[in-house]
């Protein structure tokens, strides 16, 4: 089950809200919209997964309230785990805020049907030392957390692949074991807020000591006691012996059972 970090009683003061949340919240757009682009998608009016097809592909000022909420959340959750990890970011008097641009993409292969180009902040001259690239490592997984145990509070399951009808999704497994593409794409958009908060004129302090924070740690990464194992494929036994042992993850009724090959399915659940 997925485990992100509890940022529930942290208050942030309010100029990283007011100078820090809004332009990061609209960086994160950008850089999604970047990503969507360069995997295939393109704006529609209305959603459609297989065939590439995203209406959220519009400038951010021009989402609706709900829409910008997720990426304002998500700029908001990244500086609370900032300040539950004991990190400090405060003013560097070596920046200047003001001096940020935008990178100018080309328009033929990322300006969208609708007349829209993502502008990303151009942040490739900020250099992350080791210690931030980590901490870039430790955001992006606890950012697939957050997805995770919201999916699982709506009733979301793992899948072989994604049905939003019955609610199966096959990214619902731990970030370690997502392919590169699916860690990539989460680490790209912490590196970029790491960047964002650093080109907003900002210094992130790592605490003295290190990290402590338990569901962050390297010695939580990695369960060798445990070992989980998901449906790879769908299939029959005909042959040998076999036996299945089943995780309760979540508080409810579940039935387990056996059909043999060629049966009728009752209309009940089984």
């Amino acid at each position: 089950h997925p485990r992100p970090v509890d940022t529930s009683k942290v208050k942030l003061p309010p100029y990283l809200l007011d100078e820090v949340g809004d332009q990061l919240a609209a960086n994160i757009h950008e850089v999604w919209s970047v990503q969507k682009i360069r995997g295939g998608w393109q704006f529609a009016a209305v959603r459609d997964d297989a065939a590439k097809l995203h209406p959220m592909l519009i400038p951010y000022d021009e989402l609706s309230d709900t829409e910008k909420a997720y990426d304002l959340d998500m700029a908001v959750e990244t500086l609370k785990v900032l300040q539950v990890l004991g990190f400090n970011i405060a003013l560097d008097p070596n920046r200047d805020g003001s001096s940020l641009c935008y990178i100018d993409l080309p328009k033929a292969e990322f300006t969208m049907s609708n007349g829209y180009t993502p502008s990303p902040l151009d942040l490739d001259a900020i250099v992350l030392s080791e210690g931030l690239a980590d901490l870039s490592l430790m955001l992006a997984e606890n950012a697939h957390n957050v997805w995770a145990s919201k999916r699982l509070d709506e009733g979301w399951t793992y899948g072989l692949s994604k049905d939003a009808d019955n609610k199966r999704n096959p990214l619902l497994i731990p970030f370690a074991e997502l392919d590169e593409e699916g860690k990539e794409s989460n680490l790209a958009t912490a590196e970029q807020a790491v960047r964002t908060i650093i080109g907003l004129g900002y210094r992130i302090t790592p605490p003295q000591g290190g990290i402590k924070h338990e569901a962050l740690s390297r010695e939580s990464r990695t369960r060798p006691d445990l070992t989980t194992y998901r449906l790879t494929a769908l299939g029959g036994i005909t042959v040998s012996k076999a036996y299945f042992e089943v995780l309760v993850a979540k508080e409810g009724p579940i039935s387990v059972g056996w059909i043999e090959a060629g049966a009728v399915v009752p209309n009940e659940k089984f």
